[in-house]
């Protein structure tokens, strides 16, 4: 796909890894805000990059495949555009953390917290361990060394147990263990090297609702709350939320903000927990320390995230905001049909088919007053998938 052409001219802010909806929808929140938005994407490129709210697009190496290349290549824009924020959008923030003193002369604001916080959050047997520390209640857990020890784990606690990798932010790295499967099949989910190296976390399945807390701290101090439920998620046992409904939840709203305080975290993270309505018990499930994937619904429902982000990192503070519009139903249009197809392919029904006439306040990926990010999604997720399947 052909890269839109953007002529050259300072920016307020920087964005990178701008491929997917988040990205977007950060570049969406930025530019209705009246500020000119300077759009990178990798070699794949991008929704944002076909956005009437990009003043201008640039491409940059992929933080996953050379970690140096790309830190010197926003090094470069960030010369070339003079933001006043850059903000990394999704998994660069951890390449961008380690390497912060590659940016401290370009007078730039980037509000992220440091590397050794955004670790010990993402990685889940740590957040584990923290939560647990803090008093929250946390589903029983074991990082295994052997198949066995999963096996003894599931008979004490009950199957179906979740398997997780410790460091990942992918429902493809999430599995439901039953008590039929094989042990072919459970060797296949594990690497060779993941029983010695503390890879995976298996924990005991909890019944409820997922229920995600976002906030915005500085430096451990509450700026912006939000809570979200999910309605459904892309794969039936899982997933990231296709769609989800704005709401609230004092209990969880209260146990977030003490976890994410504990590490005077700054910068915008969604802590997510399961929540069972007849007990009103609550477990912590893991923390995303950066944007999150709906993060369109915040925005949306009137949490505006990225802006109140941008204002922090350039006034130093803001005034405590926690209002939004309760009950938004917002829609991931795309993953939405995903999230259909699984559930009817796992419970026989076709009942969900009927929720797509069912419309929701508002979608994540589609907007009528900028439909080329939208189609240009459409082609290039087939376009995406062909080039993994068939590298040069």
């Amino acid at each position: 796909m052909p890269t839109p052409s953007r002529r050259t001219v300072p920016c307020d802010a920087v964005l990178t890894n701008g491929r997917n909806r988040i990205a977007y929808n950060i570049l969406r929140s930025l530019g209705k805000a009246g500020l000119r938005v300077a759009y990178g994407t990798d070699a794949e490129g991008g929704m944002g990059e076909y956005s009437r709210f990009a003043q201008a697009t640039f491409r940059h190496p992929s933080h996953s495949s050379d970690e140096q290349q790309f830190v010197e290549a926003v090094r470069q824009k960030i010369l070339q555009y003079e933001p006043r924020v850059y903000l990394p959008t999704s998994e660069e923030i951890f390449a961008v953390a380690r390497h912060l003193d590659r940016f401290t002369d370009l007078g730039v604001r980037i509000p992220i917290s440091p590397h050794s916080i955004l670790e010990r959050l993402e990685n889940k047997q740590s957040a584990n361990e923290l939560a647990r520390a803090l008093g929250l209640a946390v589903p029983a857990s074991i990082t295994p060394g052997s198949r066995e020890e999963i096996h003894r784990f599931a008979r004490h606690h009950g199957y179906p147990v979740v398997l997780k990798k410790c460091h990942s932010s992918s429902a493809l790295d999430v599995h439901f263990l039953r008590k039929d499967m094989s042990e072919r099949d459970l060797a296949a989910l594990i690497s060779a090297d993941g029983w010695q190296a503390g890879q995976y976390l298996v924990q005991a399945w909890v019944q409820g609702e997922t229920y995600g807390v976002s906030l915005l701290m500085n430096h451990g101090e509450t700026r912006a709350r939000f809570v979200h439920r999910r309605l459904r998620e892309m794969h039936f046992s899982g997933g990231p939320s296709t769609t989800r409904i704005s709401a609230r939840h004092p209990v969880i709203e209260a146990q977030a903000e003490r976890l994410l305080a504990a590490v005077k975290f700054h910068g915008v993270a969604m802590v997510e927990f399961r929540c069972d309505p007849a007990t009103n018990q609550a477990w912590f499930i893991e923390v995303n320390p950066r944007f999150w994937g709906s993060v369109g619904l915040a925005i949306n429902a009137g949490m505006d995230f990225p802006r109140l982000l941008f204002q922090l990192a350039v006034a130093g503070d803001i005034e405590p905001t926690f209002d939004y519009r309760m009950n938004y139903r917002c829609r991931w249009l795309l993953g939405e049909m995903a999230g259909i197809a699984s559930e009817i392919k796992a419970t026989g029904r076709l009942a969900p088919a009927l929720d797509l006439f069912r419309l929701p306040d508002g979608y994540d990926d589609f907007y009528a007053d900028d439909p080329l990010p939208f189609l240009a999604g459409l082609v290039a997720q087939p376009w995406h998938k062909f080039r993994r399947r068939n590298p040069r």
